[in-house]
C-alpha cells in the first residue's frame, strides 16, 4: 500500500511541477478503432515516445485526481483509423478539453498482414512525422495552469445578477449559500439546472443533474457542460 501511494505522490509531484514549462499529454485508454487497452502495444508506444520529445504524459487510467478534475490542464491523444481489408492506416489526434483539434499527423500506413507488426510499422510513421512538425503545434488557451491549489473563497459568485424582465436562458446564476462549497447553478428564472461544487481553478466547477456526473467551464464568455457517456466525451453549451 505505501508503494502505491508513493507511485501516486510522485506522478502527482511531476505533473504539478512541469506545469510551468511543460505540456500534459493524456494518452486515452482506448486508440483508435481498438476496444481494449493497448492493444498491439499502441499505447505503450504512443505515451514512451511523447515523453521523450520533452512531454509530460499519462495514461487516461493513471491521471492524479487534481488533473483529473481539472483536465482543461491537459490535451488528448488519440489516432484515428482508415484502415481497410488489406491497409492499416492510422494518423495521431491531440485535442483541448473542449475537443478542438490541435494536432493530427499524417497516415501512416502498411499492407503488411501480422498486425502486431503492421501497428508498430504504422506507429513509426506517425511518430516521425510528428517530429517533422512538433515546433508547429499550437496549443490553445484552454490550458489552466495550477502549480498550487489556491484557497477557495469563502463567498457567493454570481455571473450575473437577473432582473425581472430577465428570460429563461438568458442569464446564469451560480448560488453558494453562506459561503458554502457546494451550491446550485439556476437559470434567469430560478430553475436549477446542476447541483455544483467549488474547485481551487476560477470558473471551474465539478456539477451534477439528475442523469450524469461532469465539470462545468467558461470559455470565450460561454459556460459549458462536459461529461462522459457510454466512454464518449461529451460537451453541451449551457443556455
Amino acid at each position: 500500500m505505501k508503494k502505491i501511494a508513493l507511485v501516486a505522490l510522485l506522478g502527482l509531484a511531476q505533473w504539478v511541477t512541469a506545469q510551468t514549462d511543460t505540456k500534459t499529454l493524456v494518452v486515452e485508454n482506448t486508440l483508435a478503432d481498438l476496444k481494449t487497452y493497448n492493444k498491439y502495444n499502441l499505447n505503450e508506444y504512443t505515451k514512451s515516445f511523447l515523453e521523450k520529445e520533452g512531454f509530460v504524459v499519462f495514461d487516461e487510467k493513471d491521471v492524479p485526481s487534481e488533473l483529473a478534475n481539472n483536465r482543461c490542464n491537459a490535451y488528448y491523444v488519440n489516432y484515428e483509423d482508415d484502415s481497410t481489408l488489406f491497409t492499416t492506416a492510422l494518423k495521431m489526434t491531440i485535442k483541448d478539453c473542449t475537443g478542438k483539434l490541435i494536432y493530427e499527423s499524417e497516415f501512416g500506413k502498411t499492407r503488411e498482414k501480422d498486425y502486431r507488426v503492421a501497428y508498430r510499422e504504422v506507429f513509426r510513421n506517425v511518430a516521425k512525422n510528428f517530429q517533422q512538425n512538433k515546433n508547429r503545434i499550437v496549443f490553445t488557451d484552454t490550458e489552466l495552469i495550477v502549480s498550487k491549489p489556491a484557497p477557495v473563497k469563502q463567498t457567493v459568485v454570481e455571473n450575473v445578477q437577473p432582473t425581472a424582465n430577465k428570460t429563461t436562458n438568458n442569464a446564469l446564476v451560480f448560488d453558494f449559500k453562506n459561503g458554502a462549497l457546494q451550491g446550485e447553478l439556476k437559470d434567469a428564472n430560478q430553475k436549477v439546472l446542476y447541483k455544483i461544487t467549488k474547485t481551487s481553478v476560477d470558473n471551474l466547477y465539478m456539477a451534477s443533474n439528475p442523469y450524469v456526473d461532469g465539470i462545468i467551464y467558461s470559455k470565450n464568455n460561454k459556460w459549458y457542460f462536459e461529461f462522459t457517456k457510454n466512454g464518449e466525451k461529451i460537451i453541451e453549451e449551457i443556455k
